[in-house]
């Protein structure tokens, strides 16, 4: 009897503890973990077992050769670059020893000049590996699967970073269907208490906002309907000064170059 009435005092507190709960709490850091997204590839020729094989996006040719139950004895893999990023829809062919391969006439994917699910995927699978800063080499998180959560009328993913020193740090991209509602999303986020003490820096495209405090340290910026978010929950104290201005950086320009790359017509 004593057990149940505690109970019910306990459930009756947490009702009451989130009911209380202030309406700007940033919950952003804390994102639901989703599926990765998954691509087909037509695997053929020189392999264990051809036909269409499903991976994560990301995935190289030697991935979805491995897939396949690895290349025949006979195969011919000098002609095949490994390392090429794979697309959904795409047909890997891995020829013969003395077999030429035709050249491939499928035209490169092109993601829309409008930032949705393509551009999401695209930036999250394309990440830098590797972040060179004055201070720390920070690390892609290869056991960290990518977030993807639905926030604010756009979807946001999470790429998860580390540095020798045990720090921790986050990208995080966010598509919105169009820049009014990407804008609407950013305005709200500064007006959250972590971000009361927020401040623009000149040297940043704008609009931007930087941050420190009790949860770290933040970035946010916000590119027509691009959002982009750099937050710092931990970094090494063994090095002076702290990363965010320089990973800030490293972000916006591999943002930059992906849209070169890939996010025009």
């Amino acid at each position: 009897m004593l057990y149940r009435s505690l109970l019910k005092l306990s459930l009756l507190l947490v009702l009451l503890l989130a009911a209380c709960a202030p309406d700007n709490l940033d919950i952003v850091p804390t994102l639901v973990p989703t599926a990765v997204p998954v691509i087909k590839v037509d695997v053929k020729g020189a392999v264990q077992t051809a036909g269409v094989i499903e991976l994560p996006l990301g995935s190289r040719a030697e991935d979805a050769i491995t897939a396949a139950g690895g290349a025949a004895e006979n195969a011919d893999l000098q002609q095949v670059n490994l390392a090429q990023v794979l697309r959904d829809g795409q047909e890997l062919t891995v020829p013969l020893v003395g077999e030429t391969v035709a050249e491939s006439t499928d035209e490169p994917e092109v993601v829309a000049a409008d930032p949705g699910r393509a551009t999401l995927d695209y930036l999250v699978a394309n990440a830098p590996a590797n972040i060179e800063t004055s201070a720390f080499t920070w690390q892609r998180d290869t056991k960290q699967e990518p977030q993807y959560i639905e926030r604010g009328g756009g979807e946001l993913a999470t790429v998860f970073y580390s540095e020798p020193g045990g720090g921790a740090m986050q990208i995080i991209f966010g598509t919105f269907p169009s820049a009014e509602v990407g804008k609407a999303y950013y305005d709200d986020l500064l007006s959250q208490s972590k971000f009361e003490d927020a401040k623009p820096n000149d040297t940043f495209p704008t609009p931007n906002a930087f941050g420190q405090g009790t949860y770290g340290s933040d970035a946010v910026f916000i590119q027509e309907a691009l959002f982009i978010r750099v937050s710092i929950p931990a970094f090494s104290s063994t090095v002076s000064g702290n990363p965010l201005i320089g990973v800030a950086r490293a972000a916006l320009k591999f943002v930059d170059e992906a849209k070169a790359a890939s996010f025009t017509s």
